[in-house]
């Protein structure tokens, strides 16, 4: 069994290559913004598997300390990605879905 002791309170940390590349390369977006990002992440499940969950961030826009994974909670506009990473490196990427807000003028 792997244990992933050191992933809990690690704090932000820099884009690891493969997140970074993930990141440039599917959403076509330049190395100097994906620079100024951070990433953090926790241990945990996903369908009953082990995986690490991360999220993407910009720090420039976080007000308070971020030490760990739930910290981005209540301040979820900073966070640009989330995704996770399983079993052999595999990882998954996409942006935070936005709040669903209903509009009861639309006709929609």
């Amino acid at each position: 069994m792997l244990w992933q002791f050191w992933l809990r309170g690690r704090g932000p940390t820099p884009l690891s290559d493969k997140v970074r590349y993930a990141i440039v390369d599917r959403y076509r977006t330049t190395d100097e913004n994906v620079a100024k990002l951070s990433m953090i992440r926790k241990s945990g499940k996903f369908a009953g598997r082990k995986v690490t969950h991360i999220r993407v961030f910009d720090p420039s826009e976080i007000t308070s300390d971020i030490t760990n994974y739930s910290d981005l909670d209540t301040d979820q506009s900073s966070v640009r990605y989330v995704g996770r990473i399983e079993k052999g490196g595999y990882l998954y990427l996409d942006r935070p879905m936005k709040e669903y807000r209903h509009n009861p003028d639309s006709s929609i």
